[in-house]
């Protein structure tokens, strides 16, 4: 880390984590979190803060995709409720298109039936 400015200089693989974000090779990147829910999501901020998609430099279908995935969101729709396949499928392929769109954001899961993590 620079003192003089507080940039991180470092050209390590290694993530550092710093308030929700991660440094990668010599940048910050910012943390989100992916998880569909009533009245937000399916991104969320470090502070749980659902993430407006409207505000993220997405294409204008993918924006749409993702919030119509999302409002048919429900409790039974997941593997420990149901296990509605078709919709857990849907959700694999928008955050796959996610991660690409905003390739300089970490997007992160917390439940397996995601999928595994991207390599930092």
């Amino acid at each position: 880390m620079n003192a003089s400015n507080g940039e991180i200089t470092s050209t390590t693989r290694s993530e550092l984590p710093i308030g929700g974000r991660r440094a990668r090779h010599d940048r910050v990147v910012e943390q989100l979190e992916f998880w569909p829910d009533c009245g937000g999501g399916p991104l969320w901020a470090p502070d749980g803060a659902p993430v407006d998609v409207a505000s993220l430099p997405l294409p204008e279908d993918l924006r749409s995709r993702v919030r119509t995935w999302n409002a048919r969101y429900e409790e039974a729709r997941l593997p420990f409720e149901g296990n509605d396949v078709a919709w857990l499928a849907e959700g694999k392929v928008l955050l796959a298109e996610l991660r690409h769109a905003l390739s300089d954001r970490l997007i992160v899961v917390t439940e397996p039936w995601w999928g595994k993590e991207p390599n930092a």
